[in-house]
């Protein structure tokens, strides 16, 4: 029963993976010079009567995403959407991301003038857990986010600092070492400022785990 369980899991998580991965080639083959759609792609006019089905876009109007050959480019959220010591949940193209602005007292070299911001999966590599609950710190002079299920403790770069599954004692070793998701590193993104907005970049590898159904 549990093979059958264990196999049924699987083959809902490399459904999932592929249907991501699909979504994000198509993502990526789009031509960074797409237009957004315009009237004169409409058809012919039958009648002097006759209107368009949809509004002209306007003259400042973008797709929400930029390809390049590094990846795609998407957007986050507006930049004033999150203030220092926040963690805001977004979901990009299917995938769980966190995006962490660290108040200064767990920054290395704190700059009141700029906004630090960071992207994480919003899903721990060990069993998938969210991390938006989970507490922000200054580790062995990194700037860090701890799981709040069993409190594994990963810097902002994806490498895990001090021990893994520490908690609860003794149950949560043994845990992390029957349940690893595939690697213990959490993913990171690369995140840029582009005019009022936040963005970050993915690419038709990215594959973040989630919380199986």
């Amino acid at each position: 029963m549990k093979k059958e369980q264990e196999k049924e899991k699987n083959e809902k998580r490399n459904n999932r993976v592929k249907a991501r991965k699909e979504l994000m080639d198509a993502i990526v083959n789009l031509k960074s010079n797409d237009d957004p759609p315009s009237p004169s792609s409409a058809p012919p006019s039958p009648s002097s009567s006759w209107s368009f089905p949809w509004s002209p876009p306007p003259s400042n109007w973008t797709w929400p995403w930029e390809t390049s050959p590094s990846g795609t480019w998407v957007r986050l959220l507006p930049k004033t959407s999150i203030s220092p010591g926040e963690l805001v949940p977004v979901t990009v193209l299917g995938f769980p991301l966190l995006v962490i602005a660290p108040p200064p007292s767990t920054l290395p070299n704190p700059d009141s003038k700029s906004l630090n911001v960071y992207c994480v999966s919003n899903s721990c590599p060990h069993l998938g857990t969210p991390l938006e609950t989970g507490r922000l710190s200054l580790v062995e002079g990194r700037t860090c986010i701890t799981c709040p299920l069993h409190r594994t403790v990963f810097d902002l770069d994806g490498e895990v600092v001090g021990d893994w599954c520490p908690y609860p004692p003794v149950l949560g070793k043994i845990s992390g070492v029957m349940s690893t998701r595939g690697g213990r590193e959490l993913p990171v993104f690369e995140v840029r400022e582009k005019g009022k907005w936040l963005e970050v970049r993915v690419d038709s590898d990215m594959e973040v785990f989630c919380v199986e159904d």
